[in-house]
């Protein structure tokens, strides 16, 4: 979303490098977590719960508003939505300041290593449209490809590295 609003209202010109998390069969899909304890057991039980959100109005937020709706709660009415950035989305989880939290890699990875966490949901296929993608200005590609090709080349090694070694 952040790429999008910069493109169309702020003469961002950005070119798609790298895409490491993709909502399609064989890839990464953002999920919302809760406690291996909790009483939450499906999407309607959210209500009157305390969710994060990586970001308020982000690119999430669209298909975990369409869940919501779909299973008889009004986002904005029934849940109390806060704004949990991917980094501290774990903590937030564990410390009971969220009922649930949506993860991302390589936290997810990292939390689903510790343990006492399990998923909630996923968006299903049909409303998975958003990818989670390396983007960067085209002045910085143009200028400089092979330090592009050293940003995809490091990136895509620091993620299987994250995901050999979930801890």
């Amino acid at each position: 979303m952040s790429l999008a609003n910069g493109v169309v209202g702020g003469n961002l010109k950005a070119y798609i490098v790298a895409q490491h998390v993709f909502e399609k069969p064989g890839g990464f899909s953002v999920y919302w977590a809760v406690m291996d304890d909790s009483p939450i057991k499906k999407i309607s039980d959210l209500k009157d719960k305390t969710v994060g959100i990586s970001v308020l109005g982000g690119g999430t937020y669209g298909p975990f508003a369409m869940l919501l709706q779909k299973n008889g709660v009004d986002p904005k009415k029934y849940i109390k939505l806060v704004e949990v950035g991917f980094a501290v989305s774990e903590d937030a989880l564990r410390q009971g300041r969220v009922d649930a939290v949506n993860m991302n890699q390589p936290f997810a990875a990292r939390a689903e290593a510790k343990g006492g966490t399990r998923k909630l949901f996923r968006c299903p296929r049909k409303c998975r449209t958003s990818s989670h993608s390396g983007s960067v200005p085209c002045r910085l590609v143009d200028k400089n490809p092979d330090l592009v090709k050293a940003y995809v080349r490091d990136i895509t090694s620091g993620m299987k590295k994250a995901l050999a070694n979930r801890e």
